[in-house]
């Protein structure tokens, strides 16, 4: 047997944990969102008008190299707010299960996180239980585009950063 951990999904017919089940709303809304937009610009361009995504796309067809690199830019954006968003959860539920005090943004670039975490009690456990998820994380495709540093901090030092959770 292999040293690497399985993990599982629940018995069968168990509900998403929270911090999932809340991640795969947001991501849904954003989705939505989206083809609200893509509808509402076909709707308006069929009355002659032309909303800013219908510009978009028609800027993509005379110039599309440019397309290319705004899509990617685009694309590291919605990623960079998508790894926030799932360290958010993680910090969240760590201050639930009480190993976490609070997270704070150290910096952040377009394909670099870096954050500050006060431990509820600075002890090799707790330390252990941020370690572990920013290991598994660094096991994702994810982590070579936008890697994620954690910084342990004193209590003391919390009020120089921004806090997140």
């Amino acid at each position: 047997m292999s040293n690497q951990s399985i993990i599982s999904s629940g018995p069968a017919g168990a509900q998403p944990s929270g911090g999932l089940q809340d991640f795969i709303v947001a991501y849904k809304q954003y989705l939505h969102g989206h083809f609200k937009d893509v509808n509402d610009g076909e709707n308006m361009l069929q009355m002659g008008a032309k909303t800013a995504l219908v510009q978009e796309l028609e800027q993509w067809l005379t110039n599309p190299i440019e397309g290319i690199l705004s899509i990617h830019s685009n694309a590291e954006g919605v990623l960079l707010k998508s790894v926030e968003g799932l360290m958010n959860i993680f910090f969240k539920k760590g201050i639930e299960n009480n190993f976490i005090k609070g997270a704070y943004k150290i910096s952040s670039t377009n394909n670099s996180l870096s954050y500050g975490i006060v431990l509820h009690k600075d002890t090799f456990k707790n330390r252990e239980e941020v370690l572990n998820f920013l290991s598994l994380y660094y096991t994702f495709d994810l982590a070579e585009k936008i890697e994620v540093y954690f910084q342990f901090i004193p209590d003391g030092l919390k009020s120089a950063f921004d806090k997140v959770a």
